[in-house]
């Protein structure tokens, strides 16, 4: 059997899920909003660290594009021995000083000689364990004339007070200048050049080197450019504390790396000879299946990727660098989504913690408002239920601020006065036995059972109906109407009697005419034949409603 729930628990169980359906879907539209906006903010953060990479290269390698033009001029470039080499110290000294990225500068000869001048710090460990103490510039020489080559380091403090000299054969006999890559590439180049990212001779570094032919076309001047802020400006740009910026070649090495700055206070060592790591050897799972990606990506424009590792998901985006007389490099970010959404999620947590709470208020509210709505209709089907047992004491007294509610109130109280008229009626004329008497009370309680304004009531004698009562609404007699010739009624009488059944209309002139009444313009009327059990016509009666 079908179960029945009463009506308040409908209307609160429709409010409250209408409330749930409304709080999800804006935290369903919240989320999904908040987290394109997450993601378009990620990737316009790469693009933003790729620009300010642009950016942070090019101020590193200007200064140094001066330094290198103003030694290729200057008279170390002509110089033959050590000592002669060493009265250009102070001018390389300031070239040093004008950009802390600049590492070295150096001259290398084409009879092989080398003369380089650089920062003690920009070194590898050991030669800064080898260093006196207070050292701040060293000098590195290789000299070649009729006999063996001779190698020396010199180291001085920030005055260039020469703090010790060393010789060092072995250096002399493994550097030669003239099979170093910036120089051939120099001595063949009209400009300067360039070289690509890679890891320097003595420090094992990640730099770049700036090579031009002297003016006297004798021999190649040089500068070493360290990358290593570039680590520390990366990680400035990590939009999550697990998200990964990489700097990669289009073979996929490394340059710089967030890790590298967060996990080391100094740049990252490399042993002289060593390759650059590929993106793929760092350690980072997300980044290393991103190794296909960048080696075939070309010139394109950044993209976002989503790849899966680790058991999530991270948001990829790949961004190239765009430098002048350098190859193609690209910005890798990686940025788990967990991380990076968890600003939606927590705003969808947030939205739960709403909603349930509007739950928790409108639970009372929302029942007092069913229970309201409810109870006049519980009211009306009390007072439906009490003329079901003939009980018409008292009136409908329903009030509700629901208009239909009302109505229905107003109805069934007409409804059950009519009813409570038409057992009077019955029972009076049970009871009456002057039938004088009880054809104009007849009319007067259908008068009042109808609303009518008046009404006739006719009784059928030899084929005319003649009038046995005629009354107004409020009781009155009403002046005597004329009798009727069945034939002649009119068109809304004929009708009911045509049909046996009761007729309502508008009253036509024909209508006024045959019921001798004035005519008015817009009068209804309802015409009502009086039939036996054997469906004989006794008489009609005509009820007149009020005008519309």
């Amino acid at each position: 059997m079908r179960r029945h729930y009463p009506l308040h628990l409908h209307i609160s169980t429709l409010l409250l899920a209408l409330i749930l359906v409304v709080c999800a879907t804006i935290a369903a539209i919240g989320y999904r909003l908040s987290s394109e906006l997450l993601s378009t903010s990620a990737a316009d953060l790469t693009v933003r660290a790729s620009r300010e990479a642009q950016a942070e290269v090019r101020r590193l390698i200007e200064p140094a594009e001066m330094a290198t033009r103003l030694l290729s001029l200057q008279p170390v470039t002509q110089a033959r021995s050590l000592a002669e080499r060493l009265q250009s110290l102070d001018f390389l000294r300031q070239a040093l000083d004008s950009s802390p990225a600049l590492s070295s500068l150096y001259v290398g000869y084409d009879n092989g000689d080398f003369f380089l001048v650089g920062r003690i710090g920009h070194g590898s460990t050991a030669e800064r364990a080898r260093a006196p103490a207070g050292t701040v510039y060293v000098v590195q020489s290789v000299e070649r004339g009729a006999g063996a080559a001779r190698g020396h380091f010199l180291y001085f403090d920030a005055q260039l007070q020469k703090l010790r000299a060393d010789e060092r054969p072995e250096y002399a006999a493994a550097y030669d200048p003239r099979q170093r890559p910036w120089y051939v590439e120099a001595t063949s180049a009209p400009t300067l050049i360039q070289t690509p990212p890679y890891p320097f001779f003595a420090s094992g570094k990640v730099g770049t080197t700036l090579a031009k032919r002297t003016a006297n076309a004798r021999g190649v001047v040089g500068a070493d450019i360290l990358l290593h802020t570039l680590d520390q400006l990366l990680a400035s740009q990590k939009a999550t504390p697990a998200s990964q910026l990489v700097l990669a070649t289009a073979d996929g090495e490394v340059l710089a790396h967030t890790t590298q700055a967060s996990a080391l206070t100094a740049p990252l060592d490399r042993k002289p000879g060593t390759a650059l790591a590929r993106i793929d050897q760092l350690g980072v799972p997300a980044l290393a299946s991103l190794l296909p990606e960048v080696i075939t990506r070309g010139d394109t424009d950044g993209d976002a990727l989503r790849v899966t590792s680790g058991g999530g998901y991270w948001q990829v985006t790949i961004a190239p660098l765009r430098l002048e007389r350098m190859p193609a490099l690209y910005l890798v970010s990686v940025i788990p989504e967990d991380e990076l959404m968890a600003a939606a999620l927590q705003l969808v947590k947030h939205s739960a913690s709403a909603t349930l709470l509007v739950l928790l208020c409108t639970v009372p509210l929302t029942w007092l408002l069913a229970r309201s709505i409810s109870r006049s209709l519980a009211d009306l089907a009390s007072e439906a239920n009490a003329i079901r047992h003939f009980e018409f004491s008292r009136p409908i007294g329903v009030q509700s601020t629901i208009r239909e509610v009302n109505q229905l109130a107003l109805t069934m109280d007409e409804m059950k006065r009519t009813i409570r008229r038409f057992l009077e009626l019955s029972h009076a004329v049970a009871a009456e036995q002057n039938f004088a008497r009880l054809l104009p009370r007849l009319l007067a309680d259908t008068l009042a059972a109808s609303a009518a304004d008046a009404g006739v009531l006719y009784l059928s004698e030899n084929g005319d109906l003649s009038p046995a009562s005629a009354l107004q609404g409020d009781g009155s007699p009403m002046s005597g109407p004329p009798s009727l010739r069945t034939a002649s009624t009119g068109p809304l009488l004929a009708s009911a009697l045509a049909a046996g059944r009761a007729r309502s209309g508008r009253l036509q002139a024909e209508d006024f005419q045959a019921l001798g009444l004035p005519v008015e313009d817009d009068r209804h009327a309802i015409a009502v034949p009086l039939l036996n059990r054997s469906n004989d016509l006794v008489g009609a009666m005509i009820l007149l409603c009020p005008s519309t």
